[in-house]
């Protein structure tokens, strides 16, 4: 009894010790993990401080950009830009120039958000201004026909597979300050336009809005490609113009 006694205390503590080891054998395997995981963390931290850094600085530079774009002074109508990014940059941008006696003003819808479509906002704006340095006073039609074309050029856009199909929706006007004609021409995006009258006399469901319809095709290579088409529009003092891209309407 004694001896069947001391082969089963030995066993139990063989079997003790050698969980004792499996134990922590697993402990150390985890440490170890452990310190992997921790030693990961630190980096995923570091490397996400340094991509957030740069595009925060992206923002910076993307808003001092749009902000010269602006032109406020004596010569503009009374306006105001409604500009809040989906993500830190953005894929939508506003631009506008003087030239001869012309206010230029756009607001663009590139394709993507944040990052990619920041980068497709920097090189509109730059293919805009480019266009727009030469002495021709050129319609809003044929300044989105030459920035299609540069769109195409730049990008090797050719309809092929693999081949880029990013582009640009716009709304673009052209207003003569001194006799109010407006000329508008857009790819996807419509303008509004809503004229003063004496809303007293009217009834509910005459607000005097009326809507000129955009161009069906974007800014981009197109299987179906037509020239853009330009809307001359009369407005009076008093009259409010509205245009947009799509990021407003299409909030929850």
């Amino acid at each position: 009894a004694v001896g069947i006694g001391l082969i089963f205390t030995a066993c139990g503590a063989f079997w003790i010790y050698r969980q004792l080891k499996i134990s922590n054998k697993q402990k150390h395997k985890i440490d170890e993990q452990k310190r992997v995981l921790q030693t990961a963390h630190k980096q995923l931290s570091e490397h996400n401080r340094e991509l957030m850094q740069s595009i925060q600085y992206a923002k910076i530079i993307q808003k001092a950009v749009l902000k010269t774009e602006e032109h406020v002074n004596k010569h503009i109508p009374p306006h105001f830009i409604f500009f809040e990014p989906k993500d830190v940059v953005s894929g939508d941008f506003y631009w506008a120039i003087q030239k001869e006696g012309y206010l230029y003003v756009a607001a663009v819808d590139c394709t993507g958000h944040g990052v990619p479509g920041a980068f497709m906002s920097m090189l509109g704006m730059a293919f805009l201004n480019e266009i727009n340095s030469v002495k021709e006073i050129l319609s809003p039609a044929q300044i989105l026909d030459e920035l299609r074309e540069r769109v195409i050029k730049e990008l090797s856009q050719t309809g092929g597979e693999g081949s880029s199909k990013d582009g640009m929706d716009a709304a673009l006007i052209r207003l003569n300050l001194k006799t109010n004609e407006l000329v508008y021409a857009g790819a996807n995006n419509p303008l509004w336009v809503l004229k003063k009258q004496d809303l007293s006399s009217l009834e509910d469901s005459a607000l005097g809005i009326k809507e000129f319809k955009a161009h069906k095709q974007s800014i981009g290579y197109g299987y179906n490609m037509t020239p853009f088409v330009d809307h001359h529009i009369k407005v009076s003092k008093g009259d409010k113009i509205y245009f947009f891209s799509d990021g407003y309407a299409d909030q929850f």
